[in-house]
């Protein structure tokens, strides 16, 4: 029987190694000059929500979508200000011009590309962050 990715992702985030990507991902750090003051963020994938909440301290709204369960239950204890969402974001609807920035760590989902594109205001920011063959 094959794991649907839900239940492959729900099973990690049980786990307390994979505690340790709650905190931001320090190229989101690196790159905070860059962030809007205040607006919409979207953070998709947004795992246990390090990024979102660090946003949401930032003076940001956040929407944080991810397929986990186990993980938007986590981040939603962490932050109840966080609008979190279940979903899978192959099927995720974006609406047009929504979000002044748009951050996306380690979910590669090329045919996402366009729709984050399309949901971004005018003059937004996309961040995005991919694994490498260094990486693994």
């Amino acid at each position: 029987m094959e794991t649907s990715d839900a239940e492959r992702w729900n099973k990690r985030y049980q786990e307390e190694r994979y505690r340790t990507f709650e905190s931001p991902r320090p190229f989101l750090l690196e790159n905070s000059g860059y962030l809007p003051a205040s607006g919409i963020a979207l953070d998709f994938a947004m795992g246990l929500g390090g990024n979102s909440i660090f946003l949401l301290e930032r003076g940001l709204d956040v929407m944080g979508v991810d397929i986990a369960a186990e993980a938007v239950r986590y981040a939603k204890k962490q932050s109840p200000a966080l609008m979190a969402v279940i979903a899978d974001l192959n099927h995720f609807y974006l609406p047009t011009a929504r979000f002044e920035l748009i951050i996306n760590f380690f979910y590669l989902q090329r045919g996402t590309w366009t729709d984050l594109k399309r949901a971004l205001r005018p003059g937004g920011i996309l961040i995005f962050e991919t694994m490498t063959t260094e990486m693994l």
